[in-house]
């Protein structure tokens, strides 16, 4: 039997697909039944189908445009960080340090699994600047925090020094955090003098499935929120 079913779709279409951005890795177990004005049919067979890779960064392309929620963001010069100059693909990216004197932020919080096996972060950036190319003046950061906000690991530590021709593509490996509520974040820090223009595009955290559940015969057990 299901232990603890939990109705995901009612209505008249024949089709359901899971919203984005989708269930964590593991084995789930659905069943099925029709229902009109004259009852309910009996409930289907049990099947049951298993997610091995998620990315669980929501909107990691930005691309439903400024704010781009559920990325939170912050400027001590009160920019707007999400732009169209910060486009790797699609329309829209971030644009930080976009002055003088300003430092700039966003992150979104997530939980990694548990049962992950992995987890792995990877992001673009470009860097522009106007600045020195031989001394850093300006930062950028790409930092895991707990929900304490105490720094828990950098994934990228970036300067005008890193002026880049294109994009450049990062990872960084999360599963140590197995378990835990994160945030993932970027940070730039310009100074008074000249400014550098971080770009930050197509934002992912793939996680993969270590475990895979089967059905006994005559059992039909929903398998438990990873």
């Amino acid at each position: 039997r299901f232990s603890s079913p939990k109705v995901v779709y009612r209505g008249p279409g024949l089709n359901w697909s899971v919203p984005d951005p989708g269930n964590p890795p593991g084995n789930y177990y659905y069943r099925v039944k029709a229902c009109n004005s004259w009852g309910d049919s009996p409930w289907s067979n049990v099947s049951s189908t298993m997610v091995a890779h998620a990315d669980i960064i929501v909107n990691g392309g930005f691309e439903t445009g400024p704010p781009a929620e559920p990325w939170v963001q912050g400027s001590s010069e009160g920019l707007e960080l999400i732009h169209n100059l910060g486009a790797r693909t699609g329309r829209w990216g971030v644009y930080m340090g976009g002055l003088t004197s300003v430092t700039d932020q966003i992150y979104q919080t997530v939980r990694i699994p548990a049962t992950a096996g992995s987890a792995q972060l990877a992001y673009w950036h470009l860097i522009r600047t106007g600045d020195s190319t031989e001394t850093a003046y300006d930062e950028m950061r790409c930092i895991i925090w707990d929900a304490r906000g105490d720094v828990l690991s950098f994934c990228g530590e970036f300067s005008n020094i890193d002026q880049s021709q294109d994009w450049v593509r990062e990872t960084c490996d999360l599963s140590e955090f197995k378990g835990q509520t994160v945030d993932v974040g970027f940070k730039a820090f310009n100074d008074g003098m000249y400014s550098t223009q971080f770009f930050i595009d197509d934002v992912s955290l793939t996680v993969s499935s270590s475990t895979s559940l089967h059905l006994s015969d005559g059992d039909a057990t929903e398998s438990p929120d990873p």
